[in-house]
């Protein structure tokens, strides 16, 4: 399955954007490989 979080930055640990239209990155976990790629 793969999660994508909206953030203010491109690593795992960047603080979460609460904005979904507007956002800065779009991070995109998958599960099934344990890896994230990031969009801008």
């Amino acid at each position: 399955m793969k999660i994508a979080f909206t953030t203010k930055g491109t690593e795992w640990d960047s603080m979460m954007d609460p904005r979904f239209g507007r956002t800065e990155f779009l991070l995109i976990y998958d599960e099934e490989n344990d890896e994230f790629t990031h969009f801008d």
